[in-house]
């Protein structure tokens, strides 16, 4: 298992990366897709975007913070299969937390700022989860389940 100050700065720079994605995807959605194709169609239509995005960015953690030791320096293979299974244990626990701590960041981000921007009329956090659209919540929470396995996947794969 990785330290966990390591497992918060990785799953920190994890939302970051997603966060930032998002905010780039609703510059460009709100003021110029959203009044052609209206607000449902809009969301939805980044969503593969940000499937992607969430993708690269778990891609760049992985590759960052689970790299394993070289096993190229040692010489019995029973030492290296050995090591691997070992690091693929501690690899995919290290990276399942990873990403379950920045989905809670990330939904702490979007309720913060919807809370934030509607301080004045008394909204809470629920009201951001109640007012979202139907369809864009189902799409909405499986994207958020790809982005918590998405790290333990691809160092499953990986190893």
């Amino acid at each position: 298992m990785l330290p966990f100050t390591t497992i918060l700065r990785a799953s920190f720079i994890y939302f970051l990366h997603v966060y930032a994605a998002g905010f780039l995807c609703g510059c460009i959605r709100v003021p110029f897709i959203e009044p052609v194709l209206g607000t449902r169609w809009a969301q939805l239509l980044e969503m593969p975007i940000m499937l992607y995005a969430i993708y690269r960015a778990a891609e760049t953690i992985v590759r960052s913070y689970l790299r394993g030791p070289d096993l190229d320096k040692r010489t019995s293979d029973d030492d290296k299969s050995r090591d691997q299974r070992a690091r693929g244990k501690t690899g995919i626990s290290s990276a399942c937390i990873i990403g379950v701590l920045a989905v809670v960041q990330l939904l702490a981000a979007e309720a913060g700022v919807y809370v934030w921007i509607h301080w004045d009329e008394g909204k809470t956090g629920l009201d951001w989860f109640r007012e979202m659209d139907w369809a864009v919540r189902v799409v909405f929470f499986s994207v958020l389940g790809a982005f918590a396995g998405l790290p333990g996947w691809l160092v499953k794969l990986r190893d």
